[in-house]
């Protein structure tokens, strides 16, 4: 049975040296623990970043990637930093300061074998500072403050680069964001690249609500509407913590539209800082995880299932596995004998914009492109070429285009596989010196270029255009959407903010079975025995303590002791007994402003998993429209 008890304020400054204020605790009816196999969800990303002026560590930080000025690499022999204001640049290892700057100067750094090297012909070296010890070589006090050094090397590093005034921004001047200079919340950290020891890697260690700031107004514009928006940002903030692909050792996402576009603090605007300050710290979440939240511009009107549009990230099987809830499907009722699986189904519905959806705003809801048979063999041979040379796509078509091949004559193209929307899953294109079969929706809108772009999407059907003699002339494309199709549509959440659904019902009409709450914050697996805390934004003060304990139901501990959680600086001492668990909080939380959850570690059991998060917005069944 699940008790909850009053932890005293001498108790807590004894176990962890700070002193709560005494409570008593009193509690309506304790839920039944519940006993559900899942997965545990570990948010190792930012557990090591915690802050020194506090006893806890901050679930609520992540780790950007900047890439270079293309957007292409993640990889580089040098960066150029500088500040809207002071800056300090210090070896992480060591705390060392190196060189500190002013607003404007601009610091080249590169790296080798040997170490960071950092060039300035405005900069001193910081000071008073000790030497970095006798591994690094180097006394900065040996630099005559007179003489400003051109080059202090080397340090050992990582570096981390900071400003000085939380108001003040960082910049990397050698590259831009649209035409800009980007600026940065946060801090830098400058790290060895993974592929050679004379490329580094920028990383942003930033909070994930401020990271928010620069990715919502890029991916989703205040035009769409406030309740979109909204929507977008709890899809952002779930993808920031889990993407679909994470290669990257150092940091948690990239900032490209690999992951999300994250172009810096200039392109904030008031609104979508208004969009995520009202769903701060909320998150899409599925048996205790936070979901894959992906999201496309428009899928036309029926969304598709993860397995038919993606591969695994890892073994590249297609279809992948399948994902609970990301099960695709119409926002509307279809005819009941309408199969889009069928090549007729699929032609019906993606010929006809009478069809009615929350997409019906989107200017690509029905389109249509052609070529001449000439326009077409040239793109077949130049996007059949792309795919098999890319190591990441050439497992996904057969045989391989060669350089020098050519299809030939275009003799046709049959969608052998379509996924639940329609979606072309497996094309065969054949030509007088061969057939071809692609495979993967995002490979076939590749293949298929049209005026030097992709196809909007893989919901298509293809038309022959023939001559009097029945020979091929040309090819007709007809389809709708724009995008993968998976998850949220961001046309169809603009839709639905006009026309009165709020973001929790936006969210959860694209993503099946799925509450929205807090982050979770895990203990149990850190090195840093230390308290973990996450913050969230509450509208109305009702939801669910939820604990989980080890990683499945099968494999609890034998020994289950009590679980100590602060809430909003109230002290609970919870006895579970059982994988998961969820208790009301409802008199704990509090309406209109940041609430705070910190889950302390078993200071016994110090590798004891632990889980915890606040359900705020229960799953729902049915559709958006009966849920309104």
């Amino acid at each position: 049975m699940l008790r909850v008890n009053r932890m005293g304020a001498e108790m807590r400054k004894k176990q962890y040296g700070q002193a709560s204020k005494p409570m008593a605790i009193k509690m309506g009816l304790v839920l039944g623990w519940v006993a559900l196999a899942a997965s545990v969800f570990l948010l190792t990303r930012s557990q090591a970043d915690w802050s020194p002026q506090t006893n806890y560590i901050d679930a609520d930080l992540i780790r950007v990637g900047i890439s270079d000025d293309s957007m292409t690499t993640l990889e580089y022999p040098r960066t150029q930093v500088s500040a809207t204001g002071p800056f300090i640049i210090r070896d992480k290892n060591t705390g060392v300061p190196v060189l500190s700057g002013k607003a404007g100067d601009v610091v080249t750094i590169t790296v080798d074998g040997n170490g960071f090297y950092l060039k300035s012909s405005g900069l001193s070296a910081a000071t008073p500072t000790p030497a970095l010890g006798d591994a690094a070589n180097l006394n900065l006090l040996a630099v005559p403050p007179t003489v400003p050094p051109a080059a202090v090397m080397p340090v050992p590093g990582p570096l981390v680069v900071a400003p000085l005034n939380d108001r003040d921004r960082l910049k990397i001047t050698n590259i831009t964001r649209r035409k800009e200079v980007p600026e940065y919340r946060g801090v830098f950290e400058i790290v060895r690249a993974a592929s050679s020891p004379n490329k580094l890697t920028v990383v942003d260690v930033v909070s994930l609500e401020d990271y928010l700031k620069a990715v919502v107004p890029n991916e989703l514009p205040m035009r769409y509407g406030l309740e979109a928006v909204k929507a977008q940002a709890v899809a952002a903030r779930n993808y920031a913590i889990r993407p679909r692909e994470k290669p990257w050792k150092t940091f948690d996402i990239c900032d490209s539209q690999l992951c999300q576009v994250y172009l810096g603090s200039q392109t904030e605007t008031p609104g979508s800082n208004q969009a995520i300050a009202d769903t701060e710290g909320l998150v899409g979440l599925y048996n205790g995880d936070p979901i894959l939240a992906l999201f496309s511009s428009s899928h036309g009107g029926v969304a598709e299932n993860y397995s038919f549009a993606f591969s695994d990230p890892t073994t590249k099987q297609y279809p992948a596995p399948p994902i609970a809830y990301l099960q695709g499907g119409p926002d509307l009722p279809l005819p009941p004998n309408l199969d889009l699986r069928t090549e007729a189904g699929a032609r019906k519905f993606w010929t006809d914009a009478s069809f009615r959806s929350f997409d019906v705003e989107s200017p690509y809801y029905r389109w249509e492109k052609r070529w001449t048979r000439p326009q077409l063999e040239a793109a077949l041979n130049q996007g059949l070429l792309a795919v098999s040379k890319d190591n990441s796509t050439k497992a996904f078509i057969s045989p391989l285009f060669k350089p020098g091949d050519s299809i030939g004559v275009f003799k046709g193209v049959q969608v052998l596989e379509r996924g639940l929307s329609g979606k072309a899953m497996v094309v065969a294109i054949q030509g007088s010196r061969g057939t071809w079969t692609v495979k993967k929706e995002f490979l076939l809108r590749k293949v298929f270029s049209n005026g030097g772009k992709m196809l909007p999407s893989g919901n298509v059907v293809f038309t022959p255009q023939k001559d009097a003699k029945g020979a091929i002339v040309g090819l007709i494309a007809n389809g709708g959407g724009f995008g993968h199709g998976v998850g949220l549509s961001q046309l169809g959440a603009s839709w639905m903010h006009k026309h009165g659904y709020r973001f929790p019902q936006i969210v959860q009409h694209y993503y099946r079975g799925v509450s929205l709450g807090s982050i979770p914050v895990s203990v149990g697996s850190n090195p840093v025995n230390k308290p973990v805390m996450t913050r969230f934004d509450v509208h109305q003060p009702k939801g669910t303590l939820w604990i989980q304990e080890g990683d499945s139901a099968a494999n609890l501990p034998t020994k289950q002791g009590t679980i100590e959680i602060e809430l909003n600086g109230k002290n609970l001492k919870l006895s579970p007994s059982g994988f998961r668990s969820g208790i009301a909080v409802d008199g704990y939380l509090k309406a209109g402003t940041l609430n705070h959850l910190l889950l302390y570690p078993d200071r016994e059991q110090p590798q004891r998993k632990i889980k915890a998060w606040i359900e705020l917005y229960p799953a729902q069944s049915g559709s958006a429209m009966a849920n309104r």
